[in-house]
């Protein structure tokens, strides 16, 4: 096809470049892609490391927390680089036992030509870390209020012999 001036200048050259499906408003129907672990009211978590593991972990210099990464962390974020699984480990500098969020992240979103980007979360996207260490485990809440522990592991302390004494 020949391009000429008048059918540049109607639109149809910036049409043929434009993703099929793809409009103005397209981003308001992608899945969720960014896992949110925090504190459900904003109060300091006192941490002493995230750790990722797994093929969908982002880059570790890409997870930030938002404060004080030791001392006055509120919240962080996880967005997937692949699908698959990223294992997530919140240790805690104050006395409680670390724990590991477990994610899944499923195929990009922009394949065949869509606006959506990113890899979606499978599961559960918002995690809460209560503030203090006698107020429970990392739990999601994806129907309302319940609290969810499906996706939480307790990592055991290893200088822990199961010996009662």
């Amino acid at each position: 096809m020949k391009l000429t001036p008048v059918l540049v200048a109607f639109g149809v050259l910036p049409f043929m470049f434009t993703a099929p499906g793809c409009n103005s408003s397209c981003g308001d129907h992608c899945p969720v892609t960014t896992v949110w672990i925090g504190s459900p009211d904003d109060a300091p978590v006192s941490l002493s490391g995230i750790t990722l593991s797994g093929p969908a972990c982002p880059d570790p210099g890409n997870v930030r927390c938002n404060g004080n990464y030791y001392a006055r962390c509120t919240e962080f974020t996880i967005t997937a680089r692949a699908a698959g699984r990223c294992d997530v480990e919140v240790a805690f500098g104050d006395g409680r036992a670390s724990e590991i969020v477990h994610l899944d992240f499923g195929s990009t979103q922009n394949g065949g030509g869509g606006c959506c980007q990113g890899y979606p979360v499978i599961g559960p996207w918002l995690y809460a870390i209560p503030d203090a260490p006698d107020g429970g485990y990392i739990y999601s809440t994806p129907d309302g209020d319940v609290m969810d522990y499906d996706a939480i592991s307790i990592v055991p302390d290893a200088s822990a012999d199961g010996t009662t004494y």
